[in-house]
C-alpha cells in the first residue's frame, strides 16, 4: 500500500511531490520492502551525489545494497551489484567477474519466469537522446501509429496487425494503458486481420488462445490458426504448430513431426525454434534413435537464438559457457549472456516509460525512470541521464542544473559497456573542452576504440591529419576516411536513411581533397627538378618553385 502511494508522487501520475514520496518509500524500506529498499536507496540523494549509489567503497549506502540483493533477494539490487562487480565500481576498481556473474545468473532466472509480452525489449528501449535522428524517428512512429489506428478502425488488415502487436507487447503510444484492456483490444484487432489471411496475426491470435490472453482458452481453436499461419509460410506459426506436436496440445502428440517442423522454422530464422532445438540437444532429447545428447548442435542453435534477444537461449547460452559445455569456460562471455537476459525483465520498461515520458514533454519523469534504470548498469539510460545532465532540465520544484562533470561519468558508465554513442560523445568532450580541458590525445583514444562507428573514424582521420593527438599522417588519415565512408555507407543503407547523420559524403570529399594535394605536391616536385636543369636564370625559377612546393606540401601536411 505505501509502495502504491510513494511512485505515483514520485513518477508525477497524479501530481509530483517527490520529497513526500521519498519519505513514505523510507517509512516502507523500514518495514521490510525490498522494492521500497531499492527506490529508497537509488532515489535518495540523487541531486547531491555525483553518481550511482553505492560506487564509493566508504559509502554505507554499498553495505546496505549488499544487503538488499542477498538478504532480501532483490533482483533489481542483484542487477545494481553485478553491474558495480562487472566494471570494477567499487573495491579499489577492482572487477569481480564471478561475483558479477552470479548476480547476473540471479536476476536472469527471474527475468525468464515473465513471458515475452512482459519483458520490455521493445524499439524504444534502445533509443538515446543524444541520436536526434532516432528521437525524430520515434516521434515520427507515434504520428504514424495513430494514423494506423484510424486505418485499422476502416478495415486496413494491414494496420490492425500492426496496431495489435503494439497493444499485445504494451510497447506502443496508443494504448489505453489498462494491460487487460490492451489485451483484449490485441484479441479483437488480430482476429480483424486473421480475417485477411495475415499470417503473424494468425499466430498470434492462437497464442493468445492457447493461453487464454485477452480471450477465453481453447487449444483447439489455438492449433487451428497455427496451423493456418504455417500453411502459409510463417516462422513463428510453424514453431507454434511444432510445439503442439511435441507437447500434444489441441492435436495427438507426434514427437517426430514436432521436431521436423521445428527444424523447418529455425531454417527460416525462427529464434523460438532455435531455442526448442537448443534445448533439445542440451537435455538430451535429440531427435537420434532413441535420444541423445549434442552440445555442438545446442550451442549453435542457442547461440543463434540468443544473438536475435531471446531471453531463454541467453541464460542457457550462458549456463553453457560457464559450465564449459562444448566451448572453454568463460567468465566474461557467461557473464554477458546472463547480463542480457536479466535486463530483459519487465523493469526493463522503466526504458519505455523513460522515453514515452521526455516524448510526452515530462522531462523530470523521463530523467527519475532513467535515472533508476541507469542504477541498474543499462547503458541506454546511462546515455540519456548523461544526455540530461549535459543540458539540463528547467523545472519549478525539481530542476536538473547543467553538469558536464555528471554527463561524462555516465556517458563513461555508458562507454565501458562498449557503447558506440557515449564513447563517440566523450571524444568529442575532450575536442572541445567541454566538462575538461581540450585535450586531443585523449579525443584520439576514445575514438581510436570506436573503430567501427563511421563519425568516430571521420573524427580520428581529421586529427590524425593533422597530427592533433596522434602522429601526422597523411596515408593513415586518406585510410581512415575511406572507413568512415564505407561505414556511414553500410549505416544509411541499413536505416534506410539519406539524413547527414549517416552520410559518407563528408569523408568521401576530404579522401578526394587529399589525393588533390598529393597530385599538387607531386607536380611542384617533379617542376622543379626540371627546371634545375635549365640554363642558370631557370635555376633561380626552380629555386623558387621548391621553396613554393615545400611551402604549399607543409601546409598541407
Amino acid at each position: 500500500e505505501l509502495l502504491g502511494q510513494a511512485v505515483p508522487l514520485i513518477m508525477g501520475v497524479q501530481g509530483r511531490d517527490i520529497e513526500h514520496g521519498l519519505e513514505i518509500l523510507q517509512h516502507c524500506a523500514e518495514l521490510g520492502n525490498v522494492n521500497c529498499r531499492f527506490l529508497s536507496l537509488a532515489l535518495g540523494g540523487i541531486t547531491e551525489r555525483l553518481g550511482l549509489f553505492g560506487d564509493d567503497v566508504e559509502s554505507a549506502e554499498l553495505e546496505d545494497l549488499e544487503k538488499c540483493a542477498t538478504e532480501d533477494k532483490s533482483v533489481l539490487c542483484r542487477l545494481a551489484l553485478g553491474f558495480r562487480y562487472r566494471h570494477g565500481l567499487f573495491y579499489n576498481g577492482e572487477k569481480l567477474c564471478e561475483k558479477a556473474a552470479i548476480h547476473y545468473r540471479l536476476a536472469a532466472d527471474h527475468a525468464v519466469m515473465f513471458s515475452q509480452e512482459d519483458a520490455g525489449s521493445g524499439p524504444l528501449h534502445a533509443v538515446r537522446l543524444l541520436e536526434h535522428t532516432a528521437v525524430a524517428a520515434e516521434q515520427e512512429k507515434a504520428v504514424v501509429e495513430e494514423l494506423r489506428v484510424v486505418q485499422a478502425e476502416q478495415g486496413n488488415a494491414d494496420a490492425a496487425a500492426a496496431v495489435a502487436i503494439d497493444r499485445f507487447f504494451g510497447t506502443g503510444y496508443t494504448g489505453s494503458g489498462s494491460k487487460e484492456e490492451d489485451k483484449k483490444s490485441a484479441a479483437k484487432l488480430f482476429h480483424q486481420a486473421a480475417e485477411a489471411d495475415n499470417p503473424l496475426s494468425l499466430n498470434n491470435l492462437g497464442v493468445m488462445y492457447q493461453n487464454g490472453v485477452g480471450v477465453v482458452k481453447n487449444d483447439t481453436l489455438a492449433f487451428g490458426f497455427f496451423s493456418r499461419s504455417a500453411a502459409l509460410g510463417n516462422a513463428w506459426g510453424i514453431n507454434s504448430l511444432a510445439a503442439c506436436y511435441i507437447y500434444g496440445t489441441g492435436v495427438a502428440a507426434n514427437r517426430s513431426r514436432g521436431i521436423e517442423l521445428w527444424h523447418d522454422a529455425a531454417a527460416k530464422g525462427n529464434n523460438a525454434a532455435h531455442l526448442n532445438l537448443g534445448m533439445l540437444y542440451r537435455e538430451g532429447h535429440g531427435p537420434c534413435p532413441p535420444y541423445c545428447r549434442d552440445y555442438s548442435a545446442a550451442y549453435s542453435h542457442l547461440d543463434q537464438a540468443a544473438s536475435r534477444g531471446d531471453s531463454d537461449a541467453l541464460l542457457f547460452l550462458g549456463l553453457m559457457i560457464k559450465a564449459g559445455e562444448f566451448v572453454a569456460p568463460d567468465c566474461e562471455k557467461s557473464c554477458m549472456a546472463f547480463k542480457q537476459c536479466g535486463e530483459r525483465g519487465p523493469w526493463a520498461h522503466l526504458l519505455h516509460q523513460g522515453f514515452m515520458a521526455w516524448n510526452s514533454g515530462d522531462k523530470i519523469g523521463s530523467f527519475i525512470r532513467y535515472r533508476l534504470a541507469a542504477e541498474l548498469g543499462y547503458r541506454t539510460a546511462l546515455a540519456n541521464v548523461g544526455y540530461m545532465y549535459e543540458h539540463g532540465i528547467e523545472d519549478e520544484k525539481f530542476p536538473i542544473s547543467q553538469d558536464l562533470s555528471r554527463a561524462m561519468y555516465f556517458y563513461d558508465l555508458c562507454a565501458l559497456q562498449g557503447d558506440a554513442v557515449c564513447r563517440r560523445r566523450l571524444g568529442d568532450m575532450h575536442y572541445y573542452g567541454e566538462g575538461v580541458e581540450v585535450n586531443y590525445i585523449e579525443a584520439a583514444a576514445h575514438y581510436t576504440k570506436n573503430e567501427n562507428d563511421p563519425q568516430s573514424c571521420f573524427n580520428l582521420a581529421w586529427l590524425t591529419e593533422r597530427g592533433l593527438g596522434v602522429a601526422l599522417d597523411r596515408g593513415a588519415a586518406k585510410d581512415l576516411y575511406e572507413r568512415a565512408s564505407h561505414l556511414g555507407y553500410k549505416r544509411r543503407l541499413a536505416y534506410e536513411s539519406s539524413d547527414a547523420e549517416f552520410s559518407d559524403m563528408p569523408a568521401k570529399i576530404l579522401m578526394t581533397k587529399l589525393d588533390i594535394q598529393d597530385e599538387v605536391c607531386a607536380f611542384l616536385a617533379d617542376f622543379s627538378g626540371l627546371l634545375r636543369t635549365l640554363p642558370y636564370p631557370l635555376v633561380l625559377l626552380a629555386h623558387i618553385s621548391s621553396e613554393a612546393s615545400s611551402c604549399v606540401c607543409g601546409v598541407f601536411g
